[in-house]
């Protein structure tokens, strides 16, 4: 069972609740995890040529659907997409909580997605765990196509951009050696694994890319001063934001959804539209 268990995690917001106010849990649980936010990046893509600078990528995480998701935070984030046109969509893992059977009837908005480069996920490890089968299966009938240890060249403005998807890190059997063996390391990558700790693995083969990510939810409940308050395994190291670790440019998306407890704080659900630039 994961170590972040509801009890650990529901012990920890109770206490940052005591110390930051009575307000706390009705403004996390009734306001911010109801408001996703746009955020706009400029994020550095090794091999990316001068004619591809501008290439648009919006990456979603961490739907975590369940009895708790509220409907309008996954219709805001279509609209989002359709008010941004993108030229990819990207989404890095836990569609679910526990219920695959529960994703396609809340997903709906999804289906109004569309970027002209496709719509592609990897799996995280409540996916991985409760039904990838099932969970790829209910993504393609969205019009999101899952990749497990696979990539693709897609012909994107300005030249070739390759799209690599790897198996949940926690969960799975990510095998980078396999998913790239047809990839030319002097084309951009964009490499979708969910869980960014796993960063270092990769770096450490001297692999000169882009890792999009979640897992963290940015830790969900933040504490001023203090940050997260707690992190899932393989999400401590990295856990927000743009990180370089080598030649490996990570970015770690906060979220849609909640996990364990229905709240967030100091913490919004994330939409993060990134323009690649040369690194």
């Amino acid at each position: 069972m994961p170590p972040l268990s509801r009890r650990r995690f529901f012990q920890s917001f109770t206490a940052a609740t005591f110390a930051l106010g009575p307000g706390t849990a009705a403004y996390s649980a009734g306001w911010e995890r109801r408001h996703p936010i746009l955020n706009r990046t400029q994020l550095p893509c090794p091999h990316l040529k001068e004619s591809q600078r501008g290439i648009t990528i919006l990456h979603l995480s961490d739907l975590h659907v369940d009895d708790w998701t509220p409907s309008i935070a996954l219709e805001r984030a279509a609209q989002f997409a359709h008010e941004t046109q993108p030229d990819l969509i990207v989404f890095t893992g836990d569609f679910i909580s526990s219920r695959p059977n529960q994703l396609l009837p809340a997903s709906q908005a999804l289906r109004a997605l569309k970027a002209p480069l496709g719509i592609f996920a990897c799996l995280g490890n409540h996916d991985v765990w409760h039904g990838s089968r099932r969970i790829a299966s209910d993504l393609q009938q969205l019009g999101i196509r899952t990749l497990i240890n696979e990539s693709i060249r897609l012909q994107a403005p300005g030249g070739p951009l390759w799209i690599t998807g790897l198996d949940s890190a926690w969960a799975g059997h990510p095998n980078p050696k396999s998913a790239l063996r047809h990839w030319n390391p002097a084309e951009p990558n964009i490499l979708l694994l969910h869980e960014p700790d796993a960063a270092d693995r990769l770096a450490a083969q001297n692999l000169a890319a882009v890792q999009l990510a979640g897992h963290t939810h940015g830790g969900q409940v933040r504490a001023p001063f203090l940050g997260a308050i707690e992190t899932p395994h393989l999400g401590h190291k990295y856990i927000l934001g743009y990180h370089r670790i080598g030649d490996l440019h990570l970015h770690v998306n906060p979220g849609l959804g909640t996990m364990s407890v229905p709240f967030r704080f100091l913490c919004p659900p994330e939409l993060t539209l990134h323009s690649l630039v040369p690194a």
